[in-house]
C-alpha cells in the first residue's frame, strides 16, 4: 500500500523532533556527536520529501521491505538519541549538587571534555547514521523508477480512483438486504414521508445519510431503496452516482445529468465551465420531485456541498438525496434529516448469509465439519456482509477441511485478493487516514478483539508509544476514528465512554502490523508460540502464557509494549514462576515505552521495574498496600501510574514526586473505580495530558 511511504514521513518528522532538540543541547559539546547528529536530520528531511511526493504506484513489495528496514531503523535511533538525552539529564543533576551555576556549567564542561558518552553509545550513533544513508539511497531509487513510469504514461490524474469504486451502480449488489428490515423500513419512511422535510428553511430537499464502516452493506441499503416499487412511483427524476475520493462539482453534476437521463447538449463534456453544466440540470429538475444517490462520498466540506447542490434548489418540494459514507462529519456538513448507523448483522441472520456464500447452492448438503469450521470463522467478522462475501467465495473456491481450517487461522491473510473484496474496501478506508492515525489504529491489535477501550486508555497508550503529542496539539484522536467508524456505532458500545474496533479492521490490522502488534492468546492451547522477528509490542492473555513464552521475550530487548492480561496466580508456586519468569523479562527488555501488568499485582515485589527508565505508562490494578515503592520515583517519564485503587498515604509524597502528583491531580473516579482486566481505564472525561 502506498501509505507506507506516508507514514515513514511521519515518523521521520517525529525522529526528527526529538533529534533536533538533543542537538540543541547546551551542553552537548562532542563534536563527533554533533555531525552524526547533523547527518541523521539531513537524511530524514529527505525522507519526509519522498513521503510528500506521495508516490503511491510504488511497487508493493518493494516498499514493504523498505518500509520494514525504516521502522527498524527508526525503532533504533530513537532509542539511542533517549540514550544520548538521559545521559545528559544524568550529567545535569550531577552539576546541580555544586553551590553555584558557574561551578555546575564547569562540572558539566569538564564531563564532556573527558568524553560523556561511552563507547557503546557513539557505535551504536554511528550505525544508525549510516543505516540511515542506505535508506534515504534506496527510497530515492524506488522514485527514479515511479517518475519514469509517469513519464512514459502520460497524463496524471487529479485523484486516483480504483476502478471497482467507479463501477458501483443501483441494480448490482455484492450482497442482500438480509438482516437490515429495520433499517430499510427507516430509509423507506424518511424517503416516502409527505412533505418537504427539508434540512432548511430555503431547501426543497432533505438528505438521509448512512454512515458505517467498509463492507457494512451502506451501498446495499442504498440500492435497496433506490429499486423499491413505491419510491420508484414516489419520485420523477432518480440518479446513482458513485461519489468516492474524488468531490469534483463538474464530474458529479455530468453524471447525475447522465444517470437520470436529463436533456442535455452533445457537447455536455467539453464545457470547462461549472455553471452552464448546472443551468442544464437545473431546468432537467424544475418541478420534479427528485431521488438523488451519492454513494461513498469523503468530502465534509460546507462549501463543497453547497456549490453541488445549487442546481437542486429548482427542484420540488419532497425531494431526496441518499448518502452513503465512513465519516460523521459527512452527515453534519450535509445536514442530514436522518441519518442512518449502520453495525454488523446480527449473529443468526448474518451466520445464515455466511454459509450461504460459503457453499452457495450446495447449503442444503449435511456437511456438519464444514458447517462448524463456518461458524467458527463467520464469529471473528461480527457481522460484516462485504466479509462474509470475500471469504465464502475464498471457501467455495476450495471445498476441503484442509483449506478451511487454514483461512479460518490466517483469516484475511490466506484469502486471494480480488478486486473490490474485504482487504480492498478497508484498505481504502485506511489509506485516507493522516499517518498519525494510522499508527493510533494499528496499535489496537495489540490487544483482542471485541477489547472495550476507554478513551482516556487509550491516549495513555497512544501517548506512552509517541504516536499522539503529550500536550495534546492535533485534536483527539480517539474521536476522530469514531467519526470515520473505525469503532463500533452501537450507543450501547459509546456508553461510559467505551469504544470497540470493528472486527473486521481488527482483521485488517493484524494484516497490516506483519507482527509488529503481537498477541499470545488462551487459544494458541498448547502449540508452541513463535513471537515474530518484527514484534516490538506484545500482548499475553495471562500469567501462565506469560511463563511459557517469557525466555522469548527475553530475547526481544528491543521490546516497547508488555501487556499482560489477567490476574496473578493465586497458588504460591505458580505464582513464585511468574514473578521471577518477569523479572527476567524486565531486566533484558529496557526500552519498554508500555508496561501492563495483571491484577492485583504484588508492585512493591518486582523492583526491575524501577530500572525502566524509558517507561512512560504504567498500568496497574489493586495494590493492597498503602504506599506505592519508593523506586517508581526514579521514572522520570513516568505519565500515568493508572491506579485502579488510591493507597490511603504515599511515601512519595513526601519527596514531592511528579508522578504522584500528576495521579493526584486527575479525577477521584480515576483512582477509586474499579475495572475487570488490568487494561482497563475507568475515566470518561477528557485526560489533561501533560508535557514529558
Amino acid at each position: 500500500m502506498g501509505s507506507e511511504i506516508t507514514i515513514a514521513g511521519w515518523l521521520a518528522a517525529l525522529l526528527k523532533a526529538s533529534t533536533a532538540k538533543l542537538a540543541a543541547n547546551q551542553h552537548l559539546q562532542e563534536k563527533a556527536v554533533e555531525q552524526n547528529l547533523k547527518k541523521l536530520q539531513f537524511n530524514l528531511d529527505k525522507i519526509i520529501t519522498a513521503a510528500q511526493l506521495d508516490r503511491k504506484q510504488i511497487g508493493s513489495h518493494s516498499i514493504k521491505d523498505w518500509f520494514s528496514s525504516f521502522k527498524d531503523a527508526i525503532y533504533s535511533a530513537d532509542d539511542v538519541i533517549e540514550e544520548f538525552v538521559q545521559q545528559l539529564e544524568k550529567d545535569k543533576k550531577q552539576s546541580s549538587t555544586l553551590s553555584t551555576l558557574r561551578k555546575s556549567a564547569n562540572f558539566v564542561s569538564k564531563i564532556i571534555q573527558g568524553g560523556q558518552f561511552n563507547g557503546d553509545d557513539m557505535k551504536q550513533l554511528d550505525e544508525v547514521t549510516k543505516t540511515f544513508d542506505n535508506l534515504v539511497s534506496d527510497i530515492f531509487e524506488l522514485l527514479k523508477v515511479v517518475q519514469q513510469l509517469e513519464g512514459s504514461g502520460g497524463t496524471k490524474q487529479q485523484e486516483i480512483i480504483p476502478s471497482w469504486r467507479l463501477t458501483t451502480s443501483p441494480y448490482k449488489g455484492r450482497t442482500t438486504t438480509s438482516g437490515r428490515g429495520s433499517e430499510g423500513k427507516k430509509m423507506l419512511e424518511a424517503l416516502l414521508e409527505e412533505g418537504g422535510g427539508s434540512t432548511s428553511d430555503c431547501c426543497n430537499f432533505s438528505v438521509v445519510c448512512v454512515v458505517g464502516t467498509g463492507g457494512i452493506g451502506k451501498t446495499d441499503l442504498a440500492r435497496f431503496a433506490y429499486n423499491n416499487e413505491k419510491v420508484r412511483r414516489h419520485f420523477d427524476l432518480k440518479a446513482w452516482v458513485a461519489v468516492c475520493n474524488n468531490f469534483d462539482e463538474k464530474r458529479l453534476t455530468i453524471e447525475i445529468i447522465e444517470s437520470a437521463s436529463v436533456e442535455r447538449p452533445s457537447d455536455l463534456h467539453s464545457i470547462t465551465s461549472l455553471e452552464p453544466i448546472q443551468n442544464t440540470l437545473a431546468k432537467g429538475m424544475k418541478d420534479k420531485r427528485f431521488l438523488i444517490v451519492l454513494d461513498d462520498v469523503w468530502e465534509d466540506s460546507n462549501a463543497s456541498w453547497e456549490h453541488l447542490t445549487t442546481p437542486f434548489t429548482h427542484g420540488k418540494e419532497g425531494s431526496r438525496i441518499i448518502v452513503t459514507t465512513q465519516l460523521e462529519s459527512v452527515a453534519k456538513s450535509t445536514k442530514a434529516k436522518e441519518t442512518i448507523h449502520l453495525d454488523g448483522l446480527e449473529e443468526q441472520e448474518y451466520l445464515a448469509l455466511f454459509k450461504k456464500c460459503a457453499f452457495g447452492d450446495k447449503d442444503k448438503v449435511h456437511q456438519p465439519t464444514l458447517e462448524s469450521i463456518c461458524t467458527e470463522i463467520a464469529k471473528k467478522y461480527d457481522g460484516s456482509p462485504l466479509a462474509a462475501v470475500s471469504i465464502g467465495l475464498e471457501l467455495r473456491s476450495d471445498p476441503t477441511e484442509e483449506h478451511w481450517r487454514r483461512v479460518a487461522r490466517n483469516k484475511l491473510g490466506v484469502i486471494e485478493r480480488r478486486e473490490g473484496d474485504i482487504v480492498s474496501v478497508l484498505g481504502f478506508s485506511y489509506e485516507q487516514l493522516p499517518a498519525r492515525l494510522k499508527q493510533c489504529y494499528l496499535a489496537c491489535a495489540l490487544f483482542p478483539k471485541k477489547h472495550l477501550f476507554y478513551k482516556n486508555q487509550l491516549i495513555r497508550i497512544w501517548t506512552a508509544l509517541r504516536f499522539v503529542s503529550a500536550d495534546g496539539n492535533g485534536g483527539n484522536p480517539v474521536d476522530e476514528l469514531a467519526s470515520k467508524s473505525f469503532f463500533v456505532n452501537s450507543i450501547s458500545k459509546r456508553e461510559d465512554g467505551q469504544f470497540m474496533l470493528h472486527a473486521v479492521l481488527h482483521e485488517l490490522a493484524d494484516l497490516l502490523c506483519d507482527g509488529e502488534f503481537f498477541r499470545v492468546e488462551d487459544e494458541a492451547g498448547g502449540q508452541e508460540i513463535k513471537i515474530p522477528q518484527k514484534a516490538r509490542h506484545v500482548y499475553v492473555s495471562k500469567a501462565d502464557n506469560f511463563v511459557r513464552v517469557s525466555e522469548a521475550l527475553a530475547e526481544k530487548e528491543q521490546l516497547r509494549s508488555l501487556v499482560i492480561d489477567g490476574s496473578v496466580p493465586s497458588d504460591a508456586t505458580l505464582r513464585a514462576n511468574f514473578m521471577v519468569s518477569l523479572e527476567t523479562v524486565l531486566k533484558k527488555c529496557k526500552f519498554l515505552r508500555l508496561l501492563m501488568l495483571p491484577e492485583k499485582f504484588p508492585l512493591e515485589s518486582l523492583v526491575a521495574i524501577g530500572r525502566l527508565s524509558r517507561l512512560r505508562c504504567l498500568d496497574f490494578h489493586g495494590i493492597q498496600r498503602k504506599a506505592l515503592p519508593q523506586y517508581l520515583e526514579s521514572l522520570n517519564l513516568l505519565q500515568w501510574p493508572d491506579l485502579k485503587q488510591r493507597p490511603v498515604a504515599s511515601n512519595l509524597t513526601k519527596g514531592g514526586s511528579r508522578i504522584w502528583k500528576q495521579h493526584s491531580a486527575g479525577s477521584e473516579k480515576d483512582a477509586t473505580s474499579s475495572a475487570s482486566g488490568p487494561v482497563r481505564s475507568t475515566s470518561n472525561s477528557s485526560p489533561n495530558l501533560p508535557s514529558p
